[in-house]
């Protein structure tokens, strides 16, 4: 699989200058693709990120990868997923974060301690996780798309 080099402008985190967990969830009709640091070109475990639930599919396709898993997903406040708090409603520290696509000038870590997700996980502001742990596999992001959520495209 082959990687683009992100180019990520820091801006003002919000207008009073506070974090909220919304803003690293990930945007509604974003398909993410993740593999081992070590092995950026394994075949991607792809994540949807949809209005409710994040989905995750392996393959080398997303149209062709059969479902691993589907979870439920509350923005509500703190960032929870199938009822585990991943980030506080706001998120107190930021830092850089630098993956196998590229370097994220706003992200916020957390380690989840339960559940099929249990592991290091790192949001990139308005885009979504950018490293995750599933399966007891960590995975760094190697490439993202947006798609029309109407026609799947």
């Amino acid at each position: 699989m082959i990687g683009l080099l992100l180019a990520c402008g820091e801006g003002p985190v919000d207008a009073e200058n506070q974090r909220r967990a919304v803003d690293y969830a990930g945007v509604p009709g974003t398909r993410l693709a993740y593999a081992p640091g070590a092995t950026p070109d394994d075949v991607p475990l792809w994540l949807a990120i949809l209005e409710e639930a994040w989905e995750l599919r392996e393959g080398a396709d997303w149209d062709e990868a059969p479902v691993w898993s589907r979870h439920e997903v509350t923005v509500d406040g703190p960032l929870r997923v199938d009822g585990v708090e991943f980030l506080p409603a706001e998120p107190r520290s930021s830092s850089d974060y630098t993956a196998y696509y590229g370097t994220f000038p706003d992200t916020v870590s957390t380690t989840v301690s339960e559940g099929e997700l249990t592991g290091s996980w790192v949001f990139a502001r308005d885009l979504g996780p950018v490293h995750l742990a599933v399966a007891g596999v960590e995975r760094d992001l190697v490439y993202y798309e947006y798609v029309d959520e109407d026609t799947g495209e």
